[in-house]
């Protein structure tokens, strides 16, 4: 349940990565998977 003191966003931040989805674990909706997929970005 959360990170408390914003894990996933300190994570972002130190591997330069667009989305909260290539750090955390969640279910995106299909319209976000293929939006994100257009540019490169693989969701976890």
């Amino acid at each position: 349940m959360g990170g408390g003191i914003g894990q996933s966003r300190l994570c972002m931040f130190h591997l330069r990565t667009a989305h909260i989805g290539e750090v955390a674990c969640g279910i995106w909706p299909e319209a976000m998977v293929q939006a994100c997929a257009a540019r490169n970005i693989t969701l976890l």
